[in-house]
C-alpha cells in the first residue's frame, strides 16, 4: 500500500479526494477491495493528522464508517470487536486488502499506548505478507508518533537517511500548500 503520502495532500472524505485515491489505486490494482483498502489507510492517517481520532482505541470504527461496504469494511468491523488474535493467522496474514488493511490499522492504533518497535514487531510476528502489513503499520503508526517518536536506532540504520529526511520535508511542504 503506497497511499500514505497522499493522505496528507487529499481529503479522503471529499469526492475529489476519493477520485484521486481511485486514480492512484488503479495504476496497479483495478478492484473495489484495493480501493477500499487504500481509502481506509488514507482515512486512518487523516483521522490521526486531523485529530479526529481521540485514541487509543476506535480507529478501526472511525475508518470503517468512512469507507464503502466491502470485505475490507466487514473485516474492520469484525476486528474492532475481537481484536487481532495470533490464532486467527496460523499461516500468516495474506496480502489481500480485505485481510491486511484491517489488521494493519488495528495494530497501528496500538502505537498510541505501546512503543513503535513493539507495534511493528507484532505485525511481523503474525507472519505471511509481513512486508506489506509492517509497511502499512509503520506508515499509520509513524503518522501517529511523528518523526520524534520513531526509535533513533531504526532511523540511524536507514541508508541515505539524510536524503530521506530531505524528501520528507519536501513532501511536508507540498502537503501544507495542497491540503484543503
Amino acid at each position: 500500500m503506497r497511499i500514505a503520502p497522499a493522505a496528507f495532500v487529499v481529503d479522503p472524505a471529499s469526492r475529489k479526494g476519493r477520485a484521486d485515491i481511485w486514480d492512484a489505486v488503479r495504476i496497479t490494482h483495478r478492484n473495489d477491495e484495493a480501493y477500499a483498502g487504500a481509502l481506509a489507510i488514507a482515512s486512518a492517517i487523516d483521522a490521526i493528522a486531523s485529530r479526529a481520532w481521540p485514541g487509543p482505541d476506535s480507529l478501526l470504527s472511525i475508518v470503517a464508517a468512512s469507507i464503502p461496504d466491502t470485505l475490507v469494511r466487514d473485516r474492520m468491523v469484525a476486528i474492532s470487536s475481537t481484536g487481532v488474535n495470533r490464532e486467527d493467522f496460523a499461516t500468516g496474514v495474506r496480502g489481500s486488502a480485505a485481510e491486511s488493511v484491517p489488521v494493519a490499522i488495528a495494530l497501528a492504533q496500538r502505537a498510541a499506548a505501546e512503543p513503535f518497535e513493539q507495534v511493528l514487531a507484532a505485525a511481523i510476528e503474525l507472519g505471511g505478507d509481513t512486508d506489506t502489513v509492517a509497511s502499512m503499520v509503520g506508515q499509520i503508526a509513524g503518522a501517529l508518533v511523528g518523526a520524534r517518536g520513531l526509535p533513533p536506532a531504526l532511523v540511524e540504520a536507514l541508508p541515505d537517511r539524510s536524503r530521506i529526511a530531505t524528501a520528507a520535508l519536501g513532501v511536508a511542504r507540498v502537503a501544507e500548500r495542497a491540503r484543503p
